[in-house]
């Protein structure tokens, strides 16, 4: 992702608070798409791209032990 098409993209993630809003370019599919920090972990989940005339910045959800634990529970990595 870049931010404005251009440079690299940077997000401040802050494990609590329940989502994080970015500037970095976006597109229509894209929600569901993971968002690492520079050491490759997932941070959060892109829900929100920008809505003209509602919001001026994408969204994240923020990545919770309940959501691992829950993804690794449908792989099968951990009992139900």
């Amino acid at each position: 992702m870049t931010a404005h098409g251009s440079l690299p993209c940077r997000v401040k993630f802050n494990c609590t608070s329940p989502s994080v809003k970015h500037d970095c370019d976006s597109y229509v599919g894209q929600s569901g798409a993971s968002m690492y920090d520079k050491s490759y972990y997932v941070r959060a989940v892109h829900i929100l791209g920008v809505l003209f005339g509602v919001s001026d910045l994408n969204e994240g959800v923020t990545m919770t032990q309940f959501m691992v634990d829950q993804v690794a529970r449908w792989a099968g990595l951990l009992k139900q």
